[in-house]
């Protein structure tokens, strides 16, 4: 394990400012407020090489808040953690261990099965902070893996933090019920667009498994310093095959449905 103490930067955009009435905030704002330290953790199968294909591991690297006496930031922390790791494990340790301990008894199976197992799994687990402003927190975490299965996967899960309380944000308390229906609109043409689906075309013609053959915004989204991200994962809307899907939308087009 290493550990490295760093600052989170501040994203500070043009097309952030232009949207006062919700980025904005008469709350003192202080970017130091928000000091790190990089949580670091690498678990190898009998000390191999990770730079060897045939290595399994597990890494896991995330920012810790250092004032942790802070019971925002500590709620935030604690939110942040269970992102990363899931719900197979309350520390990186214990997740570490799991892993190792998962591919030993897979290996010794096999060899009790007379059979050879030389597949070597892998898990990388990375949480960054992407966007830091008066009134919202932007976090990423990234997930991929490969446990012996038909292929790797790799997924990407977004959360948004409400600095003053700690409470993690959905769209329904950023945007009022009609500013999201135009919201979900722009979202669809922004969408039909980059993925080339006319307007008079099922969404489903392409592969595509909303519900209903209705377009939605995923939950999974997050401010970032080119616009509100919405990122579909693999299996979410569309099989393996078609990979993740994501759209971005500048300030400049929605910045008029924030709340006040």
């Amino acid at each position: 394990m290493r550990i490295s103490t760093f600052y989170l930067s501040i994203v500070v955009s043009i097309a952030f400012s232009s949207c006062a009435d919700f980025m904005d905030s008469n709350a003192d704002f202080d970017p130091m407020h928000y000091n790190n330290e990089l949580s670091e953790w690498l678990c190898t199968y009998n000390d191999c090489d990770i730079n060897n294909e045939a290595c399994t591991y597990i890494s896991i690297r995330y920012p810790h808040f250092l004032d942790i006496e802070d019971s925002v930031l500590n709620k935030i922390d604690r939110a942040v953690v269970h992102l990363v790791l899931g719900d197979e494990a309350s520390d990186p340790k214990n997740l570490c261990d799991q892993f190792i301990d998962d591919y030993d008894a897979f290996v010794n199976d096999s060899i009790n099965l007379e059979e050879e197992y030389s597949l070597a799994w892998y898990d990388q687990r990375e949480g960054e902070w992407i966007s830091i402003q008066k009134r919202v927190l932007s976090f990423r975490c990234v997930i991929s893996s490969f446990y012996g299965g038909a292929h790797p996967n790799e997924y990407v899960y977004l959360r948004n933090f409400d600095p003053q309380s700690g409470d993690s944000l959905g769209l329904g308390m950023i945007f009022d019920e009609a500013a999201l229906e135009e919201l979900t609109a722009l979202g669809e043409k922004s969408f039909r667009k980059k993925y080339n689906i006319a307007k008079e075309e099922s969404l489903d013609s392409k592969g595509y498994w909303f519900e209903n053959n209705l377009f939605e915004l995923t939950t999974n989204f997050a401010f970032t310093d080119q616009g509100l991200l919405f990122y579909y994962n693999s299996y979410e809307i569309g099989p393996y095959s078609m990979g993740y899907s994501e759209i971005i939308l500048p300030y400049s087009l929605i910045m008029h449905l924030f709340h006040e």
